[in-house]
């Protein structure tokens, strides 16, 4: 640790309070050098606060960098850029493209990882400080969405199935992916990619709640609901779309 110390009084909010939707905190003096050394409640509240460090699913380029193009040494910079706005942890974040493209940008993922890593046994073992969020892997958003709600995916999209799904599934640093739970094929695969240690959130297209997609994911270990709000529909007596369910 260096030998520079510092004081800051904030409020504390920790991720049980933020959890339970109380961002009240308890105020506070921090004593700390590259670490927070020791903290001594203080009555008077402050009008800073101290969070935990912010986890980004979902980044598909920042500071001038689009992922899916991107370098080893560019993936690093934006860690670094993005620690500094208090993100301590992110998903790199691909959409839809040739199956030849996840491939590349996973390697591309690999070697940055593994670059951070090789830094910070360094700054280790050199006492200095690693000032760089996180890559935790990749977030594939893609190649299983909806045709009839694209967005800005290009029409490339596919079912969740057959080579496609096993080429998806050997990508090494996969963490999460996005599908449409209506495809062919899509509950079958959500577990076999959880099985692999792949978190799955469903992405909704315009058949999601028709015939219960949607619901139906709940007993296939899908993690959870992204993109609700993606192009819906009118309200419809017959079919109301999802805001209101």
């Amino acid at each position: 640790m260096a030998s520079h110390r510092g004081l800051f009084g904030a409020r504390v909010v920790t991720t049980r309070r933020l959890l339970g939707l109380d961002p009240s905190g308890v105020s506070g003096l921090f004593t700390f050098g590259d670490r927070i050394v020791s903290f001594e409640p203080r009555r008077r509240p402050s009008a800073e606060y101290v969070l935990p460090g912010f986890i980004d699913l979902q980044v598909n380029g920042a500071f001038g960098v689009d992922v899916m193009s991107a370098s080893a040494t560019d993936l690093r910079e934006i860690s670094r850029r993005l620690v500094m706005e208090g993100t301590t942890a992110w998903l790199p974040t691909v959409i839809t493209a040739p199956l030849d493209q996840f491939e590349r940008t996973d390697r591309v993922i690999a070697e940055a990882m593994a670059a951070q890593e090789e830094g910070r046994q360094a700054a280790r073992a050199t006492g200095t400080r690693f000032a760089e969020s996180a890559i935790l892997g990749m977030h594939l958003e893609g190649p299983f969405v909806s045709p009839q709600r694209l967005g800005i995916h290009p029409p490339l999209n596919l079912l969740p199935e057959g080579e496609p799904l096993q080429r998806v599934m050997r990508l090494n640093t996969l963490r999460l992916i996005t599908l449409a739970p209506e495809l062919d094929g899509a509950l079958a695969a959500i577990p076999s990619l959880v099985d692999k240690r792949i978190a799955a959130m469903t992405r909704q297209g315009p058949g999601s709640w028709r015939g219960g997609a949607c619901s139906r994911t709940c007993p296939t270990r899908c993690r959870r609901c992204i993109t609700v709000h993606r192009a819906p529909p009118g309200l419809h007596c017959r079919i109301p779309g999802r805001w209101p369910r």
